[in-house]
C-alpha cells in the first residue's frame, strides 16, 4: 500500500519509471490531469489559476496580485491528491509532487534528473523530432515549469533535501531505476501502518476544510490553521488574535464547513501555529471546533454554492422579526429603491424581504430583490445563485428571460471588476449567456418594449471593448508538465 511521489526533471523518463513501478508493485499511476479532474468536486476551476497564461510573460508584481487564488488552487489540488492517496496505493508523477505530499509520513519522494543530451535523445526517439526542435521544446518546457513553480511557491523546490531518493539517469537505465525504487519503497519507513493511515485521513479532512473555507465568501483569504481528527470528525480552525473576538466569524466558519449550529468553543491554544503572528496582548490564537466531519463539509459546500449564510448559534438570543402592515407596503418599497440609489443594496434587500413577507405576490418587490442581489455581486459572487433562482420564478416568460439576462450580465461586470487570471474568460462566457437570454426575451417581448434589445447591444459593445471576439476555448487546459 505504498505511495510514491516522483518529481520529474525528465517527463519521458519519469513516465517510463512510473509504468515500470506500476508493473512491479500493482499501484495505480496518476498524473496531474487525473488530480485536476478529481479536484473539480472542490471547484478548482473557480480559483482562476488553471489557465496556461500564468506561465507567460508578465510585468513585475503580476503574480503577487493572486496570492489568495494561488492558495485556493493549491488547497483544492492537494485535497484531491490526498483523496487519491487515501483510497489506494498510487504512483503520482508531477513537478511538485514531493511538496504536495510532504506531510504524508509514508510517501517515498523521488527526483528524476536526466542530462539535457539524454532528454533530447529520448524526445527525438519518442516524437521523431529533429535534434534542434527537441532541444527547443525541452528548453521551453523547463522555462514554463520554472515559472509555474515560482508562481505557486515563490521558491526553488528542487533541492535534494526535499527528496528521499534522487536518480541521475546519466548512467542508469530505466530498469535500474525501477529496481532501485522498488527496493527502497518496501522498507519500513514507507509502509502504510494504521497510525500513518490515520495521519493521512486527518490531513485530507483538514485540507477539505481549508478548501471549503477558501470557497466561502466570508472566510475566503483569511489566515487560518486547520487541523482535523478523522476518527471523530472534529475540525479545529485556529484563528489569529486579531480575529478571536469575532462571533460572526465563528458562525461563518461553521457555515462554511457545514458544522452543527452550536456555540463556538474558543479557548487558548497551547502553542502558536506556524505562520500566524500572535498579538502582544492576547499572546496566543484561539480555536473554533466544528463537526461533524466529511458529511458536514459536504453540507457546507452546498450551502456555499447556494450563497447561504451562517446559522445562528443554538441557545443564543434571536429577536423575532416584526411584520409590516399591509397598508405600508407601497411606501416601504419606495425606501428600498432609495437605498439602491444610495449604494446600500443590503438594506434594499432586507426591505424587499420584509415586503414579500407581508405581500408574497408583490411583483415589484420580487424584481427589486433580484436587482438588490445583483448590486452585491462585486463583493459577494455567491448571491448570483439566489438571484438566478428568483428570476426563474417570475410569472411572465418575458420577465424570466429578461431578468435572467440582467443577472448574468451583472455577473460578468462583477467578474471583470474582481479581476484574476481567468476573469476575462468567465466574463466573456457570462456576457454571451446574457445575450442568449436577451434574445429569448426579445422574441416574446410586449409591444413597444425594446429593453432586451438595448441590453443585448450593451453586451455586444462590452465584448468589442474587451476584444472578446469569440467564446473562450477551455479544451486545452494546462500543459502536462505543470502542477
Amino acid at each position: 500500500m505504498s505511495v510514491i511521489a516522483i518529481s520529474r526533471g525528465s517527463l519521458i523518463a519519469t513516465q517510463k519509471l512510473a509504468a515500470g513501478l506500476s508493473a512491479n508493485l500493482g499501484s495505480r499511476v496518476i498524473t496531474r490531469e487525473d488530480v485536476v479532474t478529481a479536484a473539480e468536486r472542490y471547484r478548482i476551476d473557480e480559483t482562476g489559476i488553471s489557465k496556461e497564461n500564468i506561465v507567460g510573460e508578465h510585468p513585475p508584481g503580476f503574480w503577487d496580485r493572486y496570492a489568495d487564488a494561488r492558495r485556493h488552487y493549491l488547497t483544492c489540488f492537494k485535497a484531491a491528491l490526498l483523496e487519491c492517496a487515501a483510497k489506494e496505493p498510487i504512483i503520482y508523477h508531477g513537478n511538485l509532487a514531493h511538496i504536495l505530499l510532504n506531510e504524508v509520513p509514508f510517501v517515498l519522494r523521488v527526483r528524476v534528473n536526466a542530462p539535457e543530451e539524454n532528454r533530447v535523445r529520448m524526445l527525438m526517439e519518442e516524437r521523431g523530432l529533429s535534434r534542434e526542435h527537441a532541444l527547443e521544446e525541452i528548453k521551453e518546457k523547463d522555462r514554463r515549469r520554472r515559472r509555474w513553480t515560482h508562481f505557486l511557491y515563490d521558491a526553488e523546490v528542487v533541492d535534494p533535501i526535499f527528496f528521499d531518493l534522487v536518480l541521475n539517469m546519466r548512467r542508469m537505465t530505466i530498469e535500474d531505476a525501477v529496481e532501485l525504487v522498488t527496493c527502497e519503497v518496501k522498507k519500513e519507513p514507507f509502509q502504510r501502518t494504521e497510525r500513518r493511515s490515520k495521519d493521512l485521513r486527518d490531513l485530507h479532512l483538514a485540507t477539505m476544510a481549508e478548501a471549503y473555507l477558501m470557497h466561502f465568501t466570508s472566510t475566503y483569504g483569511l489566515d487560518f490553521e486547520v487541523t482535523a481528527d478523522s476518527a471523530t470528525g472534529e475540525v479545529t480552525v485556529r484563528k489569529s488574535p486579531a480575529m478571536e473576538e469575532s462571533t460572526t466569524l465563528d458562525n461563518d466558519i461553521r457555515a462554511a464547513l457545514g458544522g452543527s449550529a452550536r456555540p463556538a468553543r474558543a479557548r487558548e491554544a497551547s502553542t502558536a501555529p506556524t505562520g500566524i503572528s500572535c498579538g502582544p496582548s492576547r499572546g496566543r490564537p484561539t480555536e473554533v471546533e466544528v463537526g461533524p466531519g466529511k458529511e458536514g463539509l459536504e453540507t457546507g459546500m452546498r450551502a456555499a454554492e447556494c450563497g447561504a449564510g451562517p446559522s445562528p448559534p443554538e441557545g443564543g438570543s434571536m429577536h423575532k422579526l416584526k411584520s409590516l402592515a399591509a397598508d405600508s407596503v407601497e411606501r416601504t418599497l419606495r425606501k428600498a429603491e432609495r437605498y439602491r440609489l444610495l449604494g446600500e443594496p443590503c438594506e434594499a434587500e432586507s426591505i424587499c424581504v420584509d415586503v414579500l413577507e407581508a405581500d408574497p405576490a408583490n411583483h415589484e418587490a420580487r424584481v427589486m430583490l433580484i436587482l438588490s442581489l445583483t448590486d452585491q455581486l462585486r463583493l459577494d459572487l455567491s448571491r448570483v445563485a439566489e438571484a438566478k433562482t428568483l428570476a426563474a420564478q417570475l410569472e411572465e416568460e418575458y420577465e424570466r428571460c429578461y431578468y435572467s439576462g440582467i443577472v448574468t450580465e451583472r455577473l460578468a461586470k462583477a467578474q471583470l471588476a474582481r479581476g484574476g487570471p481567468s476573469s476575462d474568460d468567465y466574463a466573456n462566457r457570462s456576457l454571451r449567456e446574457a445575450m442568449t437570454w436577451y434574445e429569448k426575451a426579445e422574441a416574446v417581448r410586449p409591444p413597444a418594449n425594446d429593453d432586451a434589445i438595448v441590453r443585448w447591444n450593451t453586451c455586444v459593445r462590452a465584448l468589442v471593448r474587451r476584444g472578446f471576439t469569440s467564446p473562450p476555448d477551455r479544451s486545452g487546459g494546462v500543459p502536462a508538465m505543470l502542477e
